[in-house]
């Protein structure tokens, strides 16, 4: 993790769009930080469906693409949504996803929203009362 947080701090924004947030070591910690104190609850974008993320579904999402050939790019995706939801949930404003997504990293988003919540738990509400 720390080689890939530090080749993206390298490449920098576009290329790795979470080194838009400044130092990637500082951020992932604070957001591993957060992430222990309080789950963040994103929505697949697929079905509307709410799930939430905590320390251990971080992980393993994050664990699950490090072997890919596209890890870096899975892994700044995966960093880049949680960053941005972590980000709003505090009621600040995102410094990654804040522009229109650029070509091909859209679908990396879609793909890494759906690596983490293949892993994490469904959070069930009035409408949807059982997960799948």
């Amino acid at each position: 993790m720390k080689q890939v947080l530090t080749e993206c701090q390298e490449a920098g924004d576009p290329r790795c769009e979470f080194a838009a947030v400044g130092d990637t070591r500082k951020r992932f910690d604070a957001l591993v930080a957060q992430v222990q104190r309080t789950p963040l609850v994103l929505r697949d974008p697929d079905t509307g469906q709410k799930f939430t993320v905590d320390y251990p579904t971080m992980i393993g999402a994050l664990l699950s693409v490090m072997y890919g050939s596209d890890a870096p790019t899975q892994v700044d995706a995966i960093l880049t949504e949680l960053d941005y939801a972590a980000t709003e949930a505090k009621g600040g404003r995102a410094k990654t996803r804040s522009r229109p997504a650029r070509r091909g990293r859209s679908s990396s988003r879609l793909s890494a929203t759906r690596s983490v919540h293949r892993l994490a738990p469904c959070t069930t509400t009035p409408t949807t009362p059982s997960c799948p």
